[in-house]
């Protein structure tokens, strides 16, 4: 993984699947109503796997070439829905 900047904006390149972001847990980030997550993912191939993950509270990932979501305050928890968003494969 490498850390890219212009400016003062910055990008974080991963090298392959392995590679990942941790925030420690604060109580600051413990969502308690609506929040919006945002990213720009590239994916090179067919890829399969998350994208965002809070422990204990949301993910996004990526199956299949569509966005799926899941929230752990549901009965079962971490049920997956489909967000009807499919990722665009082609080669650019």
């Amino acid at each position: 993984m490498s850390r890219c900047c212009v400016g003062s904006r910055f990008a974080i390149a991963f090298s392959d699947k392995r590679d990942v972001v941790t925030i420690p847990h604060h109580p600051a980030l413990v969502l308690t109503n609506a929040v919006t997550v945002s990213c720009w993912v590239y994916f090179e191939k067919d890829s399969t796997g998350y994208i965002v993950v809070k422990k204990q509270s949301f993910a996004i990932a990526v199956k299949k070439q569509t966005i799926m979501i899941s929230l752990n305050n549901e009965k079962p928890s971490w049920v997956w829905k489909n967000t009807k968003f499919s990722v665009d494969l082609r080669v650019r």
